[in-house]
């Protein structure tokens, strides 16, 4: 099992009760394979049985799990109920580990709101305090009701580009799988998919501070015209100039590619076209390619990258198989 989603989903739905005997033989094995996971499934279940005692089966009774389609992945919400909070809080922590989604949850509001953006679309966001957001495709963000009252603080599942409100007393925090972004009045963009090994950073305007499990020990301050890419594998985070900024095509409905890898746009055509993709071949996945396919078809582009550099690819039920 290399999804990552899936791996989520299990634990996700195991914190809550509703694994099957499939899923959680499922559960088991990768437990048993992965050491990492299996550290972290640990803490999960002292930290959720700590703080989230159990409710009643009845009360599980059709509980969001379907949401980690997006992690967390339903149309814009604001869900009161219990049985839907317990289970996106449940997302939360699994997605984001222990200490940031504590942080997020703290506050005692027991309702979040959430925004989507499914695939193919670019989703327009103006949060209660007049802060701009553009959600990119299959991107998920949320919020605590009245978070601009006290604080203002977001959870970001995959790519927005935000225009903050400043707000000298309030400060803006953005919390992802890894990285935790401090702003008082700024624009950047930032990318943190559950299914790419990098988050990254880019700032046009003002200026962030970075916290995070990273290889600094202390805060990271980043300024106009550069950006910050974070290994999630090697927990390294790196400054630099900002190479090529493509937040604004994005954000315009573009699909361009800067030398980007097979594997990168497999992941970019993925939310374009709500599909797929599976590379077979290590030689295909390191490919590299430009270009603009912005008015091109799923396979029309496809069949321009295979013209440039070889490939073959098939449609295979749900999937497209890439190979070499």
């Amino acid at each position: 099992m290399n999804n990552i989603e899936e791996k989520y989903r299990l634990l996700a739905r195991e914190l809550t009760g509703e694994l099957n005997s499939k899923e959680r033989d499922d559960l088991e094995q990768e437990l048993n394979q992965d050491e990492v996971l299996g550290r972290k499934h640990h803490s999960l279940k002292v930290f959720w049985h700590k703080f989230f005692p159990q409710v009643k089966q009845h009360s599980r009774d059709r509980i969001l799990t379907s949401t980690m389609k997006q992690i967390i992945g339903v149309q814009d919400i604001k869900r009161p109920k219990m049985a839907v909070w317990y289970s996106a809080v449940a997302i939360l922590v699994v997605a984001l580990g222990v200490s940031l989604a504590w942080s997020f949850l703290s506050t005692g509001s027991t309702e979040l709101i959430q925004y989507v953006a499914n695939a193919g679309e670019v989703k327009k966001v103006v949060l209660p305090d007049g802060t701009k957001v553009d959600l990119n495709a299959g991107s998920t963000l949320v919020i605590q009701e009245g978070f601009s009252t006290d604080k203002r603080q977001v959870i970001l599942m995959g790519e927005g580009y935000f225009d903050v409100v400043k707000d000298v007393k309030k400060p803006f925090e953005i919390s992802t799988s890894h990285l935790k972004v401090k702003v008082l009045g700024t624009r950047f963009d930032l990318k943190a998919y559950a299914n790419e090994n990098q988050i990254t950073a880019v700032l046009d305007e003002g200026k962030i501070q970075l916290d995070g499990d990273f290889n600094q020990q202390q805060p990271v301050y980043l300024s106009p015209g550069h950006e910050a890419v974070f290994d999630k594998q090697t927990r390294e985070l790196k400054v630099q100039k900002q190479q090529q900024s493509q937040s604004e095509e994005w954000r315009n409905g573009r699909l361009v590619f800067y030398n980007h890898t097979m594997t990168e746009i497999a992941r970019i055509l993925e939310r374009r076209f709500d599909t797929k993709i599976i590379i077979l071949n290590d030689e295909v996945k390191n490919y590299r390619f430009s270009g603009d396919f912005s008015e091109a078809q799923l396979f029309e582009i496809l069949g321009y990258l295979s013209a440039a550099r070889p490939f073959s690819f098939e449609t295979s039920g749900e999937y497209i198989l890439i190979s070499n």
